[in-house]
């Protein structure tokens, strides 16, 4: 499992050294120098996630391997459980014609 994201976080920072690299030279392109490109803010976002992404990659390279995924044992069959007893029908409540409960109101 670990050499799955060891191979995915390497592409991923592989594309994102390429980001930052193509970025500085549009900025070297617009002739700025190495003050200004230090104090850019789009320029210093992606250097600090290259060194996120790194950090990532050694602490998984780092992390020991994981064993095989061991199956649990089988659960042991339950009998099904028995149908709770029907509810007896609730009789219907009696409704007073409009003209009386009109009456009783007042």
């Amino acid at each position: 499992m670990n050499q799955k994201k060891i191979a995915a976080r390497e592409l991923r920072l592989a594309r994102a050294r390429a980001e930052l690299e193509a970025f500085r030279k549009t900025l070297e392109h617009k002739g700025l120098d190495a003050k200004a490109m230090a104090k850019n803010a789009v320029l210093r976002h992606l250097q600090a996630e290259v060194r996120k992404i790194s950090r990532s990659l050694e602490a998984l390279r780092r992390e020991p391997p994981k064993p095989a995924a061991v199956q649990a044992p089988e659960k042991s069959e339950k009998p099904p459980k028995e149908a709770a007893p029907a509810k007896a029908p609730k009789a219907p409540k009696e409704k007073k014609p409009k003209a009386e409960a009109s009456q009783e109101q007042k």
